[in-house]
């Protein structure tokens, strides 16, 4: 319908990312993991305790947006929230043994969807694409602090 060559490139990142996340989302349906929920376990799984604040910068979300998910993630077992024992005001988000048990399922689940996004693509090409997409991430990160 439309000509690749002529897209914007915002235009095929962001068709890349609505695809990718319907993808997720339909692979994880049956764990009922949503592709923003995974994102949250992940960093998690990395860095169990981390504050809701250092959540909100990591994924790029508003705070008001990541406090609905944590609260649907811990009516489902999955995550708890906690005091701070340095500073009341600081809220840290651990992980719970449900929490922790979802990772190997979900990890085969994000390998195999890596698999189809990069389908075609040598592992040179791989490392090559993934290194200038990270030079457009900072480049965006870098606009976004000088605003």
């Amino acid at each position: 319908m439309f000509s690749h060559e002529k897209m914007w490139f915002g235009t095929l990142f962001r068709r890349i990312s609505l695809n990718l996340t319907n993808m997720i989302d339909h692979q994880m349906a049956d764990r009922g993991i949503t592709s923003s929920q995974y994102w949250i376990l992940k960093l998690l799984w990395e860095n169990d305790g981390v504050t809701q604040k250092e959540l909100v910068t990591e994924l790029s979300v508003k705070p008001a947006s990541l406090t609905g998910m944590i609260d649907s993630m811990v009516e489902k077992g999955w995550v708890k929230r906690s005091l701070d024992p340095t500073d009341a005001r600081v809220k840290r988000i651990y992980l719970t043994s449900s929490g922790r048990d979802l990772e190997a399922d979900a990890i085969k689940i994000i390998t195999a969807c890596e698999e189809i996004l990069c389908e075609g693509l040598s592992e040179e090409e791989k490392i090559a694409f993934k290194g200038m997409l990270k030079i457009v991430l900072d480049n965006l990160i870098k606009e976004q602090k000088n605003n």
